[in-house]
Parts: C-alpha cells; sequence; structure tokens
C-alpha cells in the first residue's frame, strides 16, 4: 500500500506539473506558489479517484494487489489527511476542492449507469 500511495501522489503532482507548464505562458508571471498548489492538488485528486474508483478497480482486476481492510483504511485516512491540509492551507478554495469531490463521485455513478 506504500508504494501505492506513493505512486498515486506522483502521478497526480506529474500529471499537475504537465498541466501548469501547458498554461504557464498565459501566466502573469512563472508563479512557483501555484505550481506547487496545483501539484499539491493533483496528489490529493488522485488519492481521491482511486478511494472512488477502489471497489471498481478491484472488480476490473486494474489493481495488482487486493487491499485488505487496514489498507484501504490507510488509503482513506491518507486522502483524508491530505485534503484536509489542502482545505486548512487553502481555506478560501475549500468549497472549489468540496465541489471537485462531489464531481469525481458523480463522474463514478454516471460511469455505472452508462
Amino acid at each position: 500500500m506504500s508504494d501505492f500511495l506513493k505512486t498515486r501522489k506522483l502521478l497526480g503532482r506529474v500529471t499537475a506539473d504537465i498541466s501548469y507548464l501547458l498554461v504557464r505562458d498565459h501566466l502573469w508571471n512563472d508563479e512557483w506558489k501555484l505550481r506547487n498548489l496545483m501539484r499539491d492538488v493533483g496528489a490529493a485528486g488522485c488519492l481521491i479517484d482511486s478511494l472512488v474508483d477502489a471497489r471498481a478497480d478491484r472488480r476490473a482486476g486494474i489493481l495488482a494487489f487486493r487491499p485488505s481492510f487496514f489498507e484501504s483504511l490507510r488509503l482513506a485516512t491518507e486522502t483524508f489527511l491530505l485534503g484536509a491540509r489542502l482545505g486548512f492551507r487553502h481555506f478560501g478554495l475549500r468549497s472549489l476542492f468540496a465541489q471537485a469531490i462531489v464531481d469525481n463521485i458523480r463522474d463514478r455513478r454516471r460511469s455505472i449507469t452508462a
């Protein structure tokens, strides 16, 4: 589970870095604070996605392992803690973060019914 968590966070950070590089030329200046925020949000978002899709990924055989109850609890706890840190550090963005989580859950539900 440790490797899974590290990999998912890294994937989120790298994806955010790519997104940042795509928009960087359209920013007023090369803002490192924005890049770091995007990396943190990417890491948290990737964990949230893993949490939302955990059951479906397990059934589809996408995961290379079958997480135990405690490993699933660790994923949920680490996701919550990372999200909470972001929410406290960027208090004004909490409603946007919450909306993104709800959208992620809705997307999962829509893909099940489609």
